[in-house]
């Protein structure tokens, strides 16, 4: 059972929400109320222990943002780490197709202020298309068997550090490699310019 308040995970024992001071009483009501609405409209709720495996991670964030963007209809919610990060948070959060599609377009453009306006983009959705994976996976994790589903949610869900680590490797060797060229061009441009003043 999760804190409606503060997202704070409690025991069934416990009376008060030991983070906010919430009686469990109210917690509870809430909690079976929205348990109801998610029957009946699929909304995430703090009980939701299958999202709340698949996210992992600061779940005590995600799960309350996810639950208000589907009650309210929005799509838009800042995400500071999706901003600052933009394709290396969604590698991190296994949302790698958008983090491919996101290097694509930003290698495409190539213009000046296109980097800024692709991570404002991903600080302003990147919340709703995390939730969106997280509905997808949790729809196909409740057709399995309990055996299979816990399989299933241990590689599906959670973050991947080491990916981050090897992409940021990755381009870290690219930018090198790059600086590297442009630094062959220029001596070599510079040398021949020597050789040509020298001997004329």
């Amino acid at each position: 059972m999760y804190c409606r308040f503060c997202g704070k995970e409690l025991n069934d024992s416990d009376n008060f929400c030991v983070n906010c001071g919430q009686p469990a009483a109210d917690i509870q009501n809430t909690a079976q109320s929205q348990n109801t609405q998610q029957a009946n409209s699929g909304f995430y709720t703090q009980t939701d222990t299958v999202a709340a495996e698949l996210i992992r991670k600061n779940k005590e964030y995600y799960i309350p943002v996810f639950h208000k963007l589907k009650s309210e209809g929005k799509y838009v919610s800042w995400n500071w780490p999706a901003f600052l990060a933009g394709p290396f948070w969604m590698v991190y959060r296994k949302l790698y197709l958008w983090a491919a599609g996101f290097m694509l377009v930003s290698l495409l453009l190539m213009i000046e202020g296109a980097g800024i306006l692709l991570h404002v983009l991903a600080g302003l959705f990147g919340n709703y298309i995390y939730m969106k994976q997280i509905d997808d996976l949790t729809a196909q994790s409740k057709i399995l068997s309990s055996n299979e589903q816990a399989e299933f949610v241990r590689k599906k869900g959670g973050v991947n550090t080491v990916a981050v680590i090897v992409i940021a490797l990755l381009a870290a060797a690219f930018v090198v490699l790059i600086i590297s060229l442009v630094i062959a061009f220029f001596n070599t441009s510079m040398f021949n310019s020597f050789n040509y003043y020298w001997w004329n």
